[in-house]
């Protein structure tokens, strides 16, 4: 958003998705996993070509980070690319990977098994601050859950599946600066 937007809005302190949509698996080629295999750090994967949407607030973290980055083709094109190995790797969050994988049948594509990147975007209710009333309700609301241990609850009833189908905390994580 805007710099104008940002001023005008205000937000919970509590990130949606208790920061998770920070987090970051590589969806590749199957037949490609083994070139990905000996990758343990950052300057490793840089030779490597990211497919990611230029309008996207990822594009400008991965090409901030030094990783190479294709950010000229639609979604589909995309998909395309990565299956005519155009690009190597498309980074996609770790709460929509599988689901997007098992929408394009088509490809043979699957969840880099050991490379995790992340960097800071969480995501949060934001109103106007001429509402800031409502903000103020749901803050309080979301710290008396958070109190209660409810709000970690809803978390882990939610999205345990994500954190431990994935294997997140056995992956090499790139932390890479916003």
């Amino acid at each position: 958003m805007s710099k104008e937007q940002a001023n005008s809005l205000v937000h919970t302190t509590f990130p949606i998705y208790n920061g998770l949509h920070s987090k970051r698996l590589l969806m590749i080629k199957q037949s490609r996993l083994g070139e990905f295999s000996d990758i343990k750090t950052l300057e490793q994967l840089k030779p490597f070509i990211a497919l990611q949407k230029q309008s996207w607030s990822d594009y400008y973290v991965l090409k901030n980070n030094g990783l190479t980055v294709n950010g000229d083709l639609s979604y589909e094109s995309m998909l395309k690319a990565l299956d005519e190995g155009l690009g190597d790797y498309f980074p996609r969050s770790v709460t929509a990977i599988r689901a997007e994988i098992q929408k394009s049948p088509q490809y043979n594509f699957v969840v880099e098994p050991h490379i995790m990147l992340q960097y800071d975007n969480f995501y949060y209710v934001y109103v106007n601050e001429k509402n800031k009333a409502i903000i103020d309700l749901l803050q309080l609301g979301l710290t008396k859950l958070a109190q209660k241990g409810e709000l970690d609850a809803l978390y882990t009833h939610f999205y345990h599946d994500v954190e431990d189908g994935l294997g997140l905390s056995q992956r090499t994580v790139f932390k890479l600066k916003h």
